[in-house]
Parts: C-alpha cells; structure tokens; sequence
C-alpha cells in the first residue's frame, strides 16, 4: 500500500490544469489512499484472526494426532500380545488334536476288543449248550475218585481188631514204656507201612 501511495505521489501532475486543482486532485488522491490502506488493515485484521484460528485448529489437530499415535501404539502393544496369545492357543489347539485322535485310536481298539468279546461270550454260549461245563468236567472225576474211596474203605477190617494178616504187635518194651505213661494205646501198625519206612 504504501508503494501505490508511492506510486500516486510520483505521478505527474497536469501543467495544463491550475494550481488548485492539482492540489485538490492530489488530497483525493491521498484520502483514497488513505481508505485503500483502512481497508487492506481491516482485511490484514481478519486474516490474522483467521490465521489464529487456523492455528489453533492445527494445535488441536496435532493434539489429536499424538493422542491417535499412542492409541496406534497402545493397539499395536495389545495386538502382538493378541498374536502371542494366539500362537500359545494354536499350539493348544495341536496338542489337544493329537489327544484326541490318540483317544479315537484307543476308542477304536476298544470297539474292536468289544466285539471280539462279545463273539467270544456267543461261542462259550454255543460251547455250554453242546458239552458240559469244565467244572462239570472237573466234578466227575472227583466223584469217581469218591466212589473208589469209599469201595476201598468198606473192604478194610475195622481199626479195632488187632490180629489177624497185616498186623503185627509191637515190641514189648514199646509196651511197659506206655503202660508206665499211665495207659495202654492201641497202636498197631500195618506190615506194609511198615516196609515203606524201611525203604
């Protein structure tokens, strides 16, 4: 402003004109200089403020951005301890896999065992009814034996006689050493058990 105020002043002034209205000429000239200079000092005035407010936007709008940049950090912070978390149940996840198709093998051989349990139990089904039992088996010759003992048993004489084949009395000196104990036994032995001790 201050140049074109410059600038007005340095123009020539008419010669042709008077004096008078050279000078008149040149107060207009000035006072419009002069409004010129008001008015570019109002729009400087409105400029400035709205640089302050621009300013103070950007002030905010960086305060805004490092609030952003340590919320960007604090996510980034929770979002590898996330991945971590996330490996350790990946991991997990295997582990608890192969436990489960170990448990699906042992389930298998268990329903394998089952059903050859359950033929087994029909075959011993089918054994019962066409032959007897083992028990069975082993009660018949116990009573065999049974029988045969007691045939044994009748034919022998009773245990109180004391003569006859197949005794004989002991030595009497055998005797006097039970009769001075305070009583007469009856113990005579067999000759045949006898023999056996001998041998």
């Amino acid at each position: 402003m201050v140049q074109l105020v410059e600038e007005k002043e340095i123009e020539p002034i008419p010669v042709n004109g008077d004096k008078d209205e050279g000078e008149i000429n040149f107060e207009a000239e000035l006072t419009s200089a002069l409004d010129d200079l008001d008015d570019e000092r109002r729009k400087n005035k409105k400029i400035s403020r709205l640089l302050n407010i621009k300013n103070e936007e950007v002030s905010v709008l960086t305060g805004k951005l490092e609030e952003r940049k340590k919320t960007t950090n604090e996510l980034d912070e929770q979002l590898s301890l996330k991945v971590i978390e996330n490996n350790t149940l990946i991991e997990k996840i295997f582990s608890l896999k192969l436990q489960h198709e170990k448990q699906e093998l042992k389930i298998k051989n268990f329903s394998v065992l089952e059903e050859e349990l359950i033929k087994l139990k029909e075959v011993q089904k089918m054994m019962e009814t066409e032959s007897p039992s083992p028990i069975e088996n082993l009660e018949r010759p116990q009573v065999e034996g049974s029988r045969a003992l007691d045939e044994i048993l009748s034919v022998q004489r009773p245990a109180g006689t004391m003569y006859g084949l197949g005794f004989i009395p002991e030595s009497s000196q055998q005797e006097m050493a039970r009769k001075s104990k305070g009583g007469v036994t009856e113990n005579r032995t067999p000759v045949t058990q006898k023999k056996k001790e001998s041998k």
